[in-house]
């Protein structure tokens, strides 16, 4: 937490209970008005978890949990098949392939194109003077 506040959106003065996975004062450092009340927050499907955040947070300070958690190509593949139905398959597939070639395929293209300046990663050739005999 020390080094990763700007990650958190969290000003200085923010703290963190470590036990407690809770950030204290949370909504500073420009996320003033992301603070709400108990009432006026989402409330989660499993009422453990509002239960959870009505004992443990303080809203009038702007308490928030800090959660993370791990993607790797497993749970994504169970997610995807819980969440997508799989006449949805398709286009997500679809979606995948363009996405593939916006953020690999076509910047590779333009790379291997020697003719074409790329700003400070290639500059534009300069016309080349004759040496001199």
């Amino acid at each position: 937490m020390a080094r990763s506040r700007a990650a958190f959106g969290v000003g200085e003065e923010a703290g963190f209970d470590a036990d407690r996975h809770i950030i204290t004062d949370a909504y500073t450092g420009g996320s003033d008005n992301l603070k709400k009340t108990f009432d006026v927050a989402a409330k989660h499907r499993d009422e453990r978890y509002n239960a959870f955040c009505r004992a443990e947070l303080d809203y009038a300070r702007g308490d928030d949990v800090l959660q993370i958690g791990r993607l790797d190509v497993g749970t994504a593949r169970r997610y995807l098949r819980r969440s997508v139905p799989r006449d949805a398959l398709p286009q997500l597939a679809v979606q995948g392939l363009f996405l593939a070639v916006q953020a690999i395929i076509a910047p590779l293209l333009q790379w291997l194109d020697a003719d074409r300046p790329l700003d400070r990663l290639r500059p534009s050739r300069c016309p080349v003077s004759p040496m001199p005999r």
